[in-house]
């Protein structure tokens, strides 16, 4: 699989990619490019702001995602997840859909089975943020959205914040606009 880093675009939110379960990563296909692959990957996640990003989510139908900051950074191909433990509540993001946060319920911790990059299996068990970054990216695996986690009556909410903001967005920008131009036409001796 040849990928430009070009054609790693978000797909939008209602694509039915995001509703369907991938396939498995092949990884005897895909030998010389897996690493290429898995890079541009965590690249494009970081310049989308993101902590972890699914091929699915850019229109790849493969087991894949990529999560991490900075140096810190795991590639997880053909995940499953194999226990789970305790439970807890935070707030999500979620790069399909911006800037809309849910409130999620996830497990604490989890032990976890994938390929890494070298093909090679990994069986692990992960606590706390990196479990639920691993999590919110798994759903992604299995056709889910954060979206699906939610009642219709919380999305609906929480978009409606979000178009609050926007518009209070777009009125300050409006103000800074009007005030700006005055500041200009009196500079200029027009007011």
């Amino acid at each position: 699989m040849l990928i430009r880093k070009s054609q790693l675009k978000l797909v939008p939110p209602d694509s039915s990619i995001l509703n369907c379960e991938p396939e498995l990563y092949n990884f005897e296909e895909n030998k010389d490019t897996t690493e290429m692959f898995a890079n541009l990957m965590f690249e494009r996640m970081k310049e989308l702001g993101g902590i972890g990003l699914s091929a699915n989510q850019v229109g790849i139908n493969t087991q894949f995602f990529t999560m991490g900051l900075d140096l810190l950074r795991i590639d997880i191909f053909n995940p499953k997840i194999i226990s789970s433990s305790g439970k807890t509540t935070l707030e999500e993001g979620c790069l399909s859909f911006p800037g809309i946060f849910l409130k999620i319920e996830r497990p604490l911790s989890i032990e976890v089975e994938y390929q890494n990059v070298l093909g090679e299996y990994i069986r692990t068990n992960l606590t706390g943020l990196t479990a639920r970054i691993f999590l919110h990216e798994y759903d992604h695996m299995l056709g889910k959205t954060f979206k699906s986690k939610v009642s219709p009556l919380k999305w609906s909410l929480a978009n409606k914040r979000l178009n609050n903001v926007r518009e209070k967005l777009k009125k300050e920008i409006r103000q800074r606009y009007i005030v700006d131009t005055y500041k200009e036409m009196a500079n200029i001796g027009l007011s």
